[in-house]
């Protein structure tokens, strides 16, 4: 199907319709502001368009803000085979294939110089010797903050204008943490969760994704203030005596900056900002909850606020894009060396680190696993038309 504008025609390939009883809404994704056209019944088996600009010709000749577009009088179907063959000659992004491929370089390059400068031997014998019902509860806190972190997230997009039931943005949210996991160089949960919520809620991508975004900056924010508050008692205050003012400040600030922050920037979550923040900080309680319990379960009773400060500022490690597999090989190669210059037993803090990445891979299985019906706030548009 497509438009008379003009003299030309545009393809409605890009676009979206929205069917109600007397009339069609199309919305052209394909065009750079979004345009909207409202067909309405002009004549037996043709349509005219309100186009977005004002005072159009229509074939009457009067001035107008519709004009004419071709009869819509056939129902036509998709070709599979056609759709098949476009799927086929789809060639592969060069670009994105190169970031992948260096993050897995860089993820693996991490990990190897992590191996070899460590004891391998130990470390896996730490991990096997496990305690296996202090992995559990490391398991149940992990989930924990992760139901938090889907709650916390649903509430930036309520604030959009998207409105989830809480089973579908959890079952979101754990898909979005498989995506993270197991999508090196990929559009990534985060990236996914976007797509998925613009397409089938109307909603601007732009505002989706400030969403995702404010989400993850609220959480990294929870982080540095909680990594501060644990570095304080750990043996960096002993050897650092000299940055720990600069610590107290930050933390003192980080804050009142936050909220600076989200006025200048994020005004529409400023309404939100308490609960999400104390949501954030529930968020990196569970989790360094969770490693305490790792550290009990591999039998470490002893440096426990170093090995948890540490544990935190290698979790800020993770977010940097060169690395693949959610943050693996950042954890541990960041662990490896700050317990090294502390001179505490770092195979101790790998272990922990690799244990935590595969109580996260565990924890994600039921988003892939478990089957998802997307929510949508835009009618489905039926096959006969597409």
């Amino acid at each position: 199907m497509k438009l008379k504008k003009s003299n030309h025609f545009l393809p409605l390939s890009p676009s979206r319709l929205l069917i109600f009883e007397h009339e069609i809404i199309l919305i052209d994704d394909g065009s750079t502001d979004n345009t909207v056209y409202k067909l309405r019944a002009h004549a037996p088996g043709q349509f005219a368009t309100r186009h977005t600009q004002p005072k159009l010709r229509a074939d009457n000749g009067q001035s107008s803000r519709y004009r004419s577009c071709v009869p819509v009088t056939s129902h036509r179907t998709r070709n599979p085979v056609a759709s098949q063959t476009s799927l086929a000659n789809r060639k592969i992004n060069p670009k994105k294939l190169l970031k992948t491929l260096l993050q897995i370089l860089v993820t693996g390059a991490a990990l190897y110089l992590v191996l070899i400068k460590n004891d391998i031997g130990k470390i896996f014998a730490i991990i096997q010797s496990a305690n296996p019902w202090y992995l559990l509860l490391s398991l149940l806190f992990f989930n924990i903050s992760k139901l938090i972190n889907a709650v916390r997230l649903n509430r930036f997009f309520k604030v959009i204008g998207i409105e989830l039931s809480t089973i579908y943005s959890l079952k979101l949210y754990y898909l979005g943490m498989f995506y993270n996991l197991f999508l090196p160089g990929g559009i990534g949960g985060d990236g996914y969760k976007v797509y998925v919520l613009q397409k089938n809620h109307g909603v601007k991508m732009i505002n989706v994704f400030h969403a995702v975004f404010w989400d993850r900056v609220s959480g990294i924010i929870a982080l540095i203030f909680l990594s501060l508050i644990l570095l304080q008692p750990s043996n960096f205050a002993l050897q650092l005596p000299q940055f720990v003012p600069y610590a107290w400040i930050l933390f003192i600030a980080i804050y009142p900056l936050a909220l600076i922050l989200n006025k200048l920037f994020y005004k529409q979550f400023i309404g939100v900002f308490t609960i999400t923040s104390i949501e954030s900080m529930l968020v990196q309680v569970s989790q360094v909850i969770s490693a305490f319990f790792i550290l009990k379960a591999i039998s470490q009773n002893a440096h426990i606020a170093d090995y948890l400060a540490i544990f935190l500022i290698s979790t800020v490690a993770t977010i940097l894009p060169a690395f693949a597999f959610g943050g693996l090989g950042a954890r541990e190669w960041t662990s490896s060396h700050m317990l090294n210059y502390i001179h505490l037993d770092a195979n101790t803090g790998v272990a922990l680190s690799l244990i935590f990445f595969v109580i996260s891979a565990i924890s994600s299985l039921p988003g892939i696993l478990t089957r998802i019906n997307h929510e949508k706030s835009v009618p489905e548009i039926p096959e006969s038309l597409q």
